[in-house]
């Protein structure tokens, strides 16, 4: 029963977490600076912009301090930028990408830890109840005696 109430809250985790990170709405970062810590530098998408020490980083971080100084929300000056040099641009992929990626990893996670419990306790039953059929002998057939008498012949 132990082992049940472990597993179900495993399970409820699982699904709680997938709730919570699909429930969670993509926001726009509240500042030029913070848009700059989520862009990675086009030159050699190396480092993220607001670190990133490169003639690019430079003008694309005065670029972006411009527009939103001028009132442009980061969320449009990120698409221009994702339009521009492509998505690989984002530090950190899509909030749907990654929501759906975190599923699919609580699910594999609570999956082989369901798997672990029930080999645990199929490894325990084992050592309970000993197993005391023997094999059963198999039955000389006419070619197993045929394969003995050409062994015997060679030696």
């Amino acid at each position: 029963m132990r082992v049940l109430g472990i597993v179900v809250g495993l399970l409820a985790l699982a699904v709680l977490g997938t709730v919570v990170i699909r429930s969670e709405p993509p926001s726009a970062p509240p500042s030029a600076r913070a848009l700059e810590a989520t862009l990675l530098a086009p030159c050699c998408f190396g480092g993220t912009l607001d670190v990133h020490d490169s003639d690019i980083s430079r003008q694309l971080r005065a670029e972006i301090e411009s527009r939103v100084g001028h009132g442009e929300s980061t969320l449009a000056v990120q698409a221009d930028l994702v339009a521009r040099y492509g998505p690989q641009i984002r530090a950190m992929p899509d909030a749907g990408v990654f929501s759906a990626t975190m599923s699919l990893v609580m699910i594999v996670i609570v999956a082989g830890g369901v798997a672990t419990v029930r080999l645990v306790r199929r490894w325990s039953r084992d050592e309970v109840q000993p197993r005391t059929a023997a094999r059963p002998a198999r039955p000389h057939d006419a070619e197993d005696e045929r394969l003995d008498a050409e062994l015997e012949a060679l030696d």
